[in-house]
């Protein structure tokens, strides 16, 4: 999820459609007071490789996001390569005002309906068929279940299909 307040812009995003990179890309356009959400730890060390900004406005509270930023900038000092959302520290797991997979009757609970209304709201959708073969590959990889159970288990699931956002 992404909120850019000059152009006025919402990215929702859905998924396995691609949306972390054109999140990654869209974030570069970010300037204080907008809303960049924490992204999966590889791909917010991509972020930073790329010049992109650190997550910022996520937090309920502004200390949580400095400690968050510290944690990045210590993983790029170290020149981590192996690191994966396992390795993400509990405090960081509370405490989101905004988060990435957010759907828009949460985003106007933190924003209100008029500035929600007000905004271009944009999202990504992809071939269902190519969503559900990506998701299973993302959770066998992950989980080290096989792809055919990965595929029986989300085909049992509809919601894999990102209808509520």
């Amino acid at each position: 999820m992404l909120y850019l307040k000059q152009p006025n812009l919402i990215f929702i995003k859905s998924r396995k459609t691609a949306g972390t990179s054109l999140e990654i890309a869209l974030s570069m356009l970010a300037k204080t007071g907008d809303v960049v959400t924490r992204l999966a730890l590889p791909d917010e060390l991509l972020r930073q490789k790329l010049g992109g900004p650190f997550p910022f406005g996520w937090a309920e509270d502004e200390a949580l996001e400095y400690k968050y930023i510290a944690f990045i900038r210590q993983l790029m000092k170290e020149g981590r390569t192996d690191i994966s959302n396992k390795d993400l520290p509990p405090e960081f797991k509370k405490g989101r005002a905004f988060f990435n997979h957010m759907g828009p009757k949460e985003i106007v609970a933190q924003i209100g309906e008029d500035a929600f209304e007000a905004a271009y709201t944009v999202s990504m959708c992809r071939d269902p068929y190519e969503k559900l073969v990506s998701q299973a590959w993302f959770r066998a990889g992950n989980t080290g279940a096989s792809f055919e159970d990965m595929i029986a288990h989300f085909l049992a699931k509809p919601e894999v299909t990102n209808q509520p956002l």
